[in-house]
């Protein structure tokens, strides 16, 4: 079922996003992270965003649609903060058709972050559609002279909405980053895969191991399980889920697990996670997956070195932190991330 339109004075259609994509039973849904088709939009959008210095990858699929997230893996500015914190979320057709797009971008400071989004825009869906550039950048600028808007501002944000003959475009002020997104024709309601099931278990499994790890979990899913549950530890797991209410009696699918390890000072060689308090064969993920992911945690553990990528079928990412010391002994703290959460509609 395709989404309803509108049509402006414009000429140009209206197209709104779809208001239940994931109301339709897991069937047929992979969840198996791959790389991205070479077939339709898509394959142009990601070979201009990969040749900008990201990470592209179809996470999850099924039958009708596929969900691509490209990550920036590097900054063409040597801004490290960009790095972390500037995604792409895609939603495409089983042909590589364009349904729906938003782009998270930061740099730092206002200017810098429209800034990134001018740039990422250019290297992907401007590339893809040359006719749309003037207008799009018009409507940024727009935006951009406006009232700065803050998250506690109790006047409404700067938004803007347009259409051309290629898509519905979104652009307004979000207080920590700008918000962008786009819909086209393409759209499709009821359809977007949401599965995890082939690299992540569920809060039921995973919750019990951790606590015999000597992790302590709250019963809500926002406070992470800290080892040894003290407030002060900085040794923590968090998740996401469908369910807000989460709690570790729940069965809940898990979608993203969120960890730092603060390493140690020891020259000794780092073996496994578990030698320095990590859970044993990382519950929260499926057997499978468990040796070759913690197996990569080590090794950057070791040499300092990020990695982003597909580890046995899970999108990985395993960063030092930025302002890590340059000389340091021991095995060295690092933030990972595990999984890529179905897309959440920018509003």
């Amino acid at each position: 079922m395709f989404v309803a339109a509108a049509v402006l004075a414009t000429g140009c259609t209206s197209l709104s996003v779809p208001t239940h994509p994931f109301d339709h039973e897991l069937v047929d849904e992979s969840s198996v992270a791959v790389p991205v088709s070479d077939r339709g939009e898509v394959a142009l959008v990601v070979s201009r965003l990969e040749e900008s210095g990201f990470f592209c990858a179809q996470v999850r699929a099924n039958s009708d649609a596929a969900q691509v997230w490209c990550r920036a893996s590097e900054d063409p500015v040597g801004n490290e903060v960009d790095r972390s914190a500037t995604s792409v979320n895609i939603v495409t057709t089983r042909d590589g058709v364009i349904q729906y797009a938003d782009i998270s971008a930061k740099r730092g400071g206002r200017d810098g972050d429209w800034d990134r989004l001018r740039e990422v825009l250019d290297a992907s869906f401007l590339a893809l559609w040359h006719s749309d550039a003037a207008k799009v950048h018009k409507v940024i600028t727009e935006v951009v002279r406006g009232p700065r808007f803050f998250p506690d501002d109790p006047h409404p944000p700067v938004i803007k909405e347009f259409s051309t003959t290629n898509a519905s475009y979104l652009v307004a002020e979000g207080g920590l980053v700008p918000k962008f997104r786009l819909v086209t024709s393409a759209v499709q309601d009821r359809s977007w895969p949401y599965a995890a099931n082939d690299y992540a278990t569920t809060m039921k499994v995973a919750g019990p191991e951790l606590e015999l790890s000597g992790y302590k979990c709250s019963t809500h899913w926002s406070s992470p399980c800290r080892m040894g549950g003290g407030q002060s530890s900085n040794q923590e797991i968090s998740f996401t889920t469908p369910n807000p209410n989460l709690s570790l009696d729940d069965p809940d699918q898990i979608l993203t697990v969120d960890m730092f390890n603060p390493g140690t000072t020891d020259d000794a060689d780092l073996e496994s996670l578990s030698s320095i308090g990590f859970p044993q064969e990382l519950p929260f993920l499926v057997p499978a997956a468990r040796g070759p992911v913690e197996a990569q945690i080590v090794a950057t553990q070791r040499t300092g070195e990020p990695f982003i990528g597909i580890v046995a079928g899970t999108i990985l990412i395993v960063e030092p932190p930025i302002n890590l010391p340059r000389v340091r002994t021991g095995p060295l703290p690092v933030n990972v991330r595990i999984g890529v959460a179905p897309i959440s509609i920018v509003e």
